[in-house]
């Protein structure tokens, strides 16, 4: 299962994204300059705060890492 949702920076009201998932997903924050930040997130963390002001993101991406099995999709939400 390879999965990703890609969330346009105006979703973000606070610069946060919640992340729900029992398994690491991988994160990229695209910035408007075409250069990227990418994480990985882990279960017993469900907020993280982007580094990047909202002014400067384009869009926030979230995908399924290939190779790990996923009990059910990752719950996301921008906030």
């Amino acid at each position: 299962m390879n999965e990703a949702v890609i969330i346009p920076v105006d979703q973000f009201k606070k610069g946060e994204l919640q992340v729900v998932c029992l398994s690491p997903v991988e994160v990229t924050v695209v910035l408007k300059d075409k250069s990227q930040e990418t994480f990985r997130t882990e279960a017993k963390t469900s907020h993280y705060s982007l580094k990047h002001s909202l002014e400067e993101i384009e869009q926030v991406e979230v995908k399924t890492i290939e190779g790990l099995q996923y009990e059910f999709l990752p719950a996301i939400k921008a906030l």
